[in-house]
C-alpha cells in the first residue's frame, strides 16, 4: 500500500454501490442457523482521536460476542514488527533505481518535480526512496492529542482485555499484495504538497465520521480505478467466506476497513447474498476513548530468558529475537499493538573494557539523548544490588523509557518505546524494569601468544597475539560487515580486521578507483597524515597498503591500513601502534599473516523452482524475486551464495511481441547488449547446441575491477531465459559454478519465433482503435525488423489514417513513410500509381502524403510519376505542405511541376504552399518578373483569407505565414502595405508579433501601436525589447516599460507560462545580494495560481541583474518559482535562500 489514496481506499473507502446506504459504520449480522448476533464495523487506519469516540452500542456489541477478528491477526504483530526491524536494519534488498522503471513519458512529465522533491538528479533516485516518500508522509500530520494506536488495534486491545478469542480474516501476504500501486500513482503521491496531503487526510476523516458510505464510495471510485475495485472485491469475497466459517463456531465482532462495507460487491451485500440478516446499529451516545487509556492494561507477563541464559526479564507477551540488529549482539523484543509500544532488552559487548570503562559508557548515555532528542529525566539506582541508569527521553521516532545496566563485558539496555507518551503510560513499567536479572559471569582473562585464527565462512585466516573480539555485525546499503578487533594490553597495539561481503543483489565493481579514492581521502584528511602508500596484491587479488600518522593524546601513532578486494568480498586490516622498531615488526607480522582460504566447494543441489520451464544444478535454491516493480511479464529468480557472496540471477523475460531478428547469432548478440556497457569487453563467446537447443555462454571483462560477469542465454518461443552473475575468475572456474552454468537448461523448449516476420502484427495493431495497443505498435514501428517481403503490408498501411493522424504534427503515418523509403524501389512507385486515384473518394487526406513519398525518392522516374498524378487530378483534402516540404530540397528535379503549381495557384490546397514556393524560387532567382507579377493577386487573396481566419480564438498560425509576410514586404506597393498594416494591427497577438519580426528583419519600422500592444503583454514584452535593441530600434520601445523591473517581470511570466500555464504576478520588492562575487539585484514576486480548491501562492524570482548598466534582455540564472513551500510574507528571505540553494 504505497499511496495514501490507496491506503485509505484499501482500509476505509472502497465502496462501489450506486444506491446510498444508511449512514452507519456498525452493522448487526445474523445467519438463520446462528443463535447469537455478530457485528461488523468499518474502521479507518489512523490515530486521529476523533475516530475513537465510539458509540455505547459498539462497546456493548463487542462485549456481547465470543470472539474478535480484524483483517490481520494482531497476535502476530510482534513477529511482523520484528521482521520489519530486521529488514530495515539489515536489508539485503538490492537498490533499484527509478530510472530503470520510469517510462520516457513519465520522465518528461515528472523529472523536474522529482529532482526538486528529492534534491538529486533523476538518475540517482531509488525506488526505495520513492516508496518511502509515498508511504511515510501521513506521519508528518500527527497531532498532540492523537491516540497511541490505530482503530483496529484499539478494538483488538479491548477484546483481549475482555478475554475474547482473537483471530483474523486475512493473511498478511494477502493484504500486502492486495493493492500494488502503479509507478505513476506512487510518483503522484510522493509529489503531493504538505497542504494537499493534510487537506486529503482531513477530508477523509470528516467523511468517515459522517458515516456517509455513498460519499466514501465516490472518492474510491475516482482514486482506485477498475483494478483497485477488482482487488477490493476479491478481498471482500475472501473475508466474507472466512466470516461464514467463523460465525458457524462462535459469535464475533468483525473489524474491517470501511472500504469493504458497501456496494454490490461489498461485504454487507455479500453477507445478504449468503442469507444473513444485515441491519445498521445506530446510537447517538459516544464515549471518550480516554477511559480506556487511564489504567494500565492487564497482560500475561512472561519470563524471557536470553543471552545464553545470562539474562532474564518479564515482558507482556512472547518475545522475538533481534540478535545482531541495531548494534545489539543479542536482543529480545515484544510489541504491543494496543499501545503501539515495544519492550526490548538487548546486550551490547564492549570488548577489552574494564568495569570502570563500561560504567563510564553507561553514564554517557543521557548526553546522547540530550543531543539527539529531548532528555526528560536521568537518574541512577540499584536493582537487585547492581547499578542501573534510568533515562526518559524523546527522539524523532517517538518516546522511550530506558534502564542501562553495566554488565560483564558490555551493557544491557532495557527499554519501552512508543510513538506517544500515552502509549508509555498504558503499561506498568515497573514490572518490566524491576524483573531484570543479570547472571552473566566475568569474562576469563585473554590467552597470550600469537595464534592463527581461521574463519572458513569468510574464507580468510590471520595471526594475532591476542584474542580479537567479534563485534556485532553491521551493514550499509550494499555491504555486510563483520569486524574482529582488540588491543594488546601490554604493548597497547590495536589490531583489527573487517571482512565485508556484498549483500544480495550487489557486487563489487571498483578496484583501482576505490583504492585511489582512499588515497585522496587521507591526503586531505585533517586527522590522519598519509605518510606513504603502495598498490599491492594478496594471493593475486588487488589491494592497497597505506601508512598513516596521527596524534592520540599528544603521542605520535602510526596506523597501517591495508585493503584487499577478493571477488565480492573486501578485507580491511588496521594496526595502530607507536612508531618503534619492535611495534612496527609486530604490526607487519599481523598484516602479512592474513591468508585467503581457497574456494573448494563443489556441492550443488536442484536449484530450480517448481513449475518453471528450466532446470539448474546450483549452490543453493533460486527463489522468486519479490521486488515491488518489475516489467510486465518478467519473472526473476535470485540465489545468494553466502559462501562466495555471489548473487546469481535467472530472468525469464518475454520478448517484445514485435521483436524480430535475422537468425540465432544476431539474436544472442542483440540480447547481450542488455548485460554489458560500452566499457565492457567480451572474452570467451561460446554457442552451444544440445538436442536442437541453442544457447550462448559469455564471459565479460568489466572495466575497473578484477571481477567478471558470466552470462548464459537460452530461448524458448518468444521468451528469453538468462543466467547471470558477477564474480571473480577464481569462483567462475570453481566446480560448483562450472556445473551451475552447464546445467542451466530448458525443460520443454518451444520453437523460436523471433526470426518470423512481425510486420503484419505491427500493422494490424496500428489500425486498432485501442489507444494502448496503437501506442505500442507505433513505438515498435521505429525499430521493428522489416525486409522487402514485408513491403506490401507497409504499402497497404499507407492507405489508412490511424488514430493519431495529423496533417501538421508528427504521427505514425510519418514513420510508415520513413520505413517505406528505406526500400526506395520501383514496386512502391507502381503501388502509388495504382491506388492514388481511388483515395480521392475514400481517404483523400492521404493523397498528399503518398505524393510526398515520390518526391522524397529523389529520382527522375519518381518525379515524372508525381507530375502525372498531379495532372490527373489534384487532391481535394489534406495538407499540400507535406508535398512541398518533400520537394524543396530538390527543386531541380521538380522540373515542370513548379509551373503546374503556379498555374493552379487558386486551388484551395495548393495556394497554401504558394508563399513558400514563390519565396524559394525568388531566393534562387528562378522566378521571372512576369511570374512574380502574375502570382501577386493569389497571394493577396490568401492574405485576406488569413486576415479573417485568424480572428478566431486559439488558431495556429497558417502554414508558411512568415514567407507570406516577407513577400508582401518585397512587393512594397499600396496593396501589400495595406495588408501588412492589417496584420500588424490584428487582434491576434501571435499575428502581430510575426508581422513585427518580419518587418524588423527587413529594417522596416513596425507601427507604434503594434509595439505598444506587444510590449504591454507580459509574454511578448521581453522578446520585443530584445529584438528592438538588437536591431537598433530600442527607442521605439515604450519609455514607461523601458526598465529592468518591467523586463524581469516578463522573464518570469514567460517561464511560468511555458512550464505551468497562466498565473498572476504581484511585485513584492527588489533585493540586492552578492552573487558570484558581485552585488546584483533580484526581483521578488508573489505568484498566484487558480486551482479547483482555490488559489495557491508561491515565491517567484527574476534575476540576477547588474545594479547598473544597460537593461539585461536575457533571463538570469535564478529565474523561476519556488514550488517547494507555500508563499509566506513573513519568511520571504528564507524562501529565497531555499530557492537559490535548490538551483545550486
Amino acid at each position: 500500500m504505497r499511496t495514501l489514496i490507496l491506503f485509505i481506499a484499501a482500509f476505509s473507502f472502497s465502496l462501489v454501490t450506486r444506491a446510498q446506504a444508511p449512514s452507519s459504520l456498525l452493522w448487526r449480522i445474523k445467519h438463520p442457523n446462528s443463535k447469537a448476533n455478530s457485528y461488523l464495523y468499518g474502521t479507518m487506519h489512523l490515530q486521529d482521536k476523533r475516530l475513537f469516540y465510539f458509540t455505547d452500542s459498539l462497546y456493548a456489541s463487542l462485549k456481547s460476542v465470543e470472539g474478535f477478528a480484524g483483517e490481520l491477526d494482531m497476535n502476530n504483530m510482534n513477529e511482523i514488527v520484528s521482521s520489519w526491524i530486521k529488514q530495515t536494519g539489515s536489508s539485503d534488498e538490492a537498490v533499484r533505481f527509478l530510472r530503470d522503471y520510469i517510462s520516457p513519458a513519465q520522465r518528461k512529465k515528472y523529472k523536474q518535480a522529482l529532482e526538486k522533491k528529492f534534491g538529486k538528479k533523476l538518475y540517482a533516485i531509488t525506488l526505495q526512496e520513492l516508496e518511502a516518500a509515498t508511504t511515510n508522509w501521513s506521519m508528518g500530520f500527527r497531532k498532540e492529542d492523537d491516540m497511541p494506536t490505530f482503530v483496529d488495534a484499539f478494538l483488538y486491545g479491548i477484546a483481549r482485555r475482555e478475554g475474547k478469542w482473537v483471530g483474523a480474516l486475512e493473511k498478511i501476504d494477502e493484504q500486502l499484495n492486495a493493492d500494488p500501486a502503479g509507478l505513476e500513482e506512487q510518483i503522484k503521491s510522493a509529489l503531493l504538497t504538505e497542504k494537499d496531503r493534510k487537506k486529503m487526510i482531513d477530508r477523509f476523516v470528516d467523511i468517515y465520521l459522517s458515516g456517509n458510505l455513498y460519499q466514501m464510495q465516490e472518492i474510491v471510485n475516482n482514486a482506485g480505478g477498475n483494478y483497485g475495485a477488482w482487488q477490493l472485491n476479491r478481498r471482500n469475497l475472501t473475508m466474507v467466506q472466512r466470516m461464514d466459517s467463523l460465525t458457524a463456531v462462535r459469535s464475533c465482532f468483525y473489524a474491517v476497513g470501511a472500504a469493504h462495507l458497501s456496494g454490490d460487491s461489498g461485504m454487507l451485500q455479500l453477507l445478504r447474498n449468503r442469507g444473513y440478516q444485515v441491519e445498521p446499529v445506530v446510537s447517538a451516545t459516544k464515549i471518550p476513548p480516554d477511559t480506556y487509556l487511564a489504567h494500565p492494561t492487564a497482560y500475561n507477563w512472561q519470563l524471557i530468558q536470553w543471552g545464553d541464559g545470562d539474562f532474564s526479564i518479564r515482558m507482556p507477551g512472547s518475545a522475538t529475537s533481534l540478535d545482531g540488529m541495531g548494534g545489539f549482539h543479542q536482543a529480545r523484543m515484544y510489541f504491543d499493538p494496543l499501545s503501539m509500544s515495544g519492550f526490548m532488552s538487548g546486550y551490547i559487548p564492549l570488548a577489552n573494557k574494564s568495569a570502570a570503562e563500561i560504567d563510564s559508557v553507561c553514564r554517557l548515555m543521557p548526553s546522547y539523548y540530550a543531543t539527539e532528542g529531548k532528555l526528560f529525566r536521568d537518574s541512577s539506582w540499584l536493582l537487585n544490588g547492581k547499578k542501573a541508569y534510568e533515562i526518559e527521553a524523546s527522539t524523532k521516532d517517538g518516546f522511550v523509557t530506558m534502564a542501562v545496566h553495566p554488565v560483564a563485558g558490555g551493557i544491557v539496555m532495557n527499554m519501552i518505546f512508543s510513538m506517544s507518551k500515552a502509549g508509555l503510560k498504558m503499561h506498568n513499567a515497573a514490572v518490566f524494569f524491576t524483573s531484570f536479572i543479570d547472571k552473566k559471569k566475568p569474562l576469563p582473562p585473554p590467552v597470550k601468544g600469537w595464534r592463527r585464527k581461521i574463519y572458513a565462512r569468510q574464507q580468510f585466516s590471520f595471526e594475532a597475539p591476542i584474542e580479537l573480539d567479534y563485534s556485532s555485525p553491521n551493514s550499509d546499503s550494499s555491504w555486510y560487515n563483520q569486524t574482529y578487533s582488540g588491543t594488546d594490553p601490554q604493548s597497547r597495539i590495536f589490531y583489527s580486521i573487517t571482512a565485508m561481503e556484498t549483500k544480495k543483489g550487489y557486487y563489487s565493481r571498483l578496484d583501482s578507483l576505490y583504492f585511489q579514492d582512499l588515497v585522496d581521502q587521507y591526503t586531505t584528511s585533517n586527522t590522519h597524515k598519509l605518510l606513504q602508500h603502495s598498490f599491492t596484491s594478496l594471493d593475486g587479488f588487488p589491494g592497497i597498503s597505506m601508512l598513516l600518522g596521527t596524534k592520540v593524546e599528544k603521542d605520535s601513532v602510526y596506523v597501517r591500513f591495508n585493503v584487499v578486494n577478493r571477488g565480492n568480498r573486501r578485507y580491511s586490516m588496521v594496526v595502530g601502534y607507536y612508531p618503534t622498531r619492535e611495534q612496527e615488526e609486530q604490526a607487519d607480522r599481523f598484516i602479512k599473516s592474513v591468508r585467503f582460504l581457497p574456494y573448494v566447494a563443489s556441492k550443488v543441489v536442484d536449484g530450480h523452482p517448481a513449475y518453471e520451464n528450466f532446470s539448474i544444478q546450483s549452490p543453493g535454491i533460486f527463489t522468486v524475486d519479490q521486488s515491488a516493480v518489475l516489467s510486465e511479464g518478467l519473472s526473476r529468480f535470485i540465489l545468494y551464495d553466502t559462501t562466495t557472496a555471489v548473487t546469481l540471477q535467472i530472468q525469464k523475460e518475454p520478448l517484445n511481441k514485435f521483436y524480430r531478428t535475422a537468425n540465432d547469432s544476431s539474436f544472442f548478440r542483440e540480447q547481450l547488449n542488455d548485460f554489458i556497457v560500452d566499457t565492457d569487453s567480451i572474452l570467451p563467446y561460446t554457442i552451444h547446441e544440445e538436442q536442437g537447443q541453442r544457447s550462448v555462454e559469455v564471459t565479460v571483462k568489466m572495466e575497473g575491477t578484477h571481477n567478471i560477469r558470466r552470462i548464459k542465454l537460452l530461448a524458448s518461443g518468444d521468451t528469453l531465459y538468462s543466467l547471470s552473475g558477477i564474480m571473480s575468475p577464481e569462483i567462475s572456474q570453481a566446480a560448483a559454478y562450472q556445473k551451475t552454468y552447464s546445467s542451466f537448461k530448458l525443460l520443454s523448449p518451444n520453437k523460436n519465433q523471433y526470426t518470423r516476420s512481425k510486420a503484419k502484427l505491427v500493422f494490424n495493431e496500428l489500425l486498432l482503435p485501442d489507444s494502448l495497443a496503437f501506442e505500442e505498435a507505433k513505438a515498435a514501428l521505429e525499430w521493428v525488423y522489416i525486409d522487402s517481403a514485408d513491403l506490401p503490408m507497409l504499402q497497404e498501411a499507407l492507405l489508412h489514417p490511424m488514430i493519431d493522424f495529423s496533417q501538421r504534427a508528427s504521427c505514425a503515418h510519418d514513420e510508415l513513410i520513413k520505413r517505406v523509403l528505406e526500400f526506395n524501389n520501383a514496386p512502391t512507385i507502381s503501388f502509388i500509381q495504382k491506388v492514388y486515384a481511388g483515395l480521392r473518394e475514400r481517404n483523400a487526406e492521404l493523397q498528399y502524403p503518398l505524393l510526398s513519398i515520390l518526391a522524397r525518392m529523389y529520382t527522375r522516374e519518381s518525379y515524372e510519376v508525381l507530375e502525372g498524378l498531379l495532372k490527373s487530378g489534384l487532391p481535394v483534402a489534406g495538407n499540400a505542405g507535406i508535398l512541398y516540404g518533400s520537394m524543396k530540397d530538390s527543386l531541380e528535379l521538380a522540373g515542370t511541376i513548379i509551373p503546374f503549381i503556379l498555374d493552379n495557384k487558386n486551388d484551395s490546397l495548393l495556394k497554401k504552399i504558394l508563399p513558400a514556393l514563390v519565396y524559394d524560387l525568388k531566393q534562387r532567382n528562378e522566378l521571372s518578373d512576369e511570374a512574380w507579377r502574375n502570382v501577386q493577386p493569389a497571394l493577396f487573396y490568401l492574405a485576406d483569407e488569413y486576415n479573417q481566419e485568424q480572428k478566431a480564438e486559439n488558431l495556429e498560425l497558417p502554414l508558411y505565414f512568415d514567407g507570406l509576410l516577407d513577400l508582401l514586404i518585397s512587393y512594397d506597393d499600396a496593396g501589400s502595405r495595406q495588408r501588412l498594416d492589417s496584420f500588424a494591427l490584428h487582434k491576434n497577438l501571435d499575428v502581430q508579433y510575426s508581422t513585427f519580426i518580419a518587418l524588423l528583419l527587413r529594417k522596416k519600422p513596425a507601427p507604434a501601436q503594434t509595439i505598444q500592444r506587444l510590449a504591454a503583454d507580459l509574454y511578448y514584452r521581453s522578446r520585443v525589447w530584445e529584438e528592438l535593441e538588437d536591431a537598433g530600434f530600442a527607442k521605439s520601445f515604450p519609455t514607461i516599460l523601458r526598465n529592468q523591473k518591467s523586463i524581469a517581470t516578463s522573464h518570469l511570466f514567460r517561464k511560468i507560462w511555458n512550464e505551468s500555464g497562466e498565473a498572476d504576478l504581484q511585485f513584492i520588492k527588489e533585493q540586492t545580494r552578492r552573487i558570484a562575487g558581485k552585488k546584483q539585484k533580484l526581483y521578488l514576486f508573489k505568484v498566484s495560481f487558480k486551482t479547483e480548491d482555490g488559489q495557491e501562492e508561491y515565491l517567484g524570482v527574476a534575476g540576477p541583474y547588474p545594479l547598473k548598466g544597460k537593461l539585461q534582455a536575457t533571463p538570469g540564472a535564478f529565474n523561476g518559482v519556488y514550488y517547494a513551500k507555500i508563499f509566506d510574507a513573513a519568511a520571504i528571505n528564507e524562501l529565497l535562500e531555499a530557492f537559490i540553494q535548490s538551483l545550486q
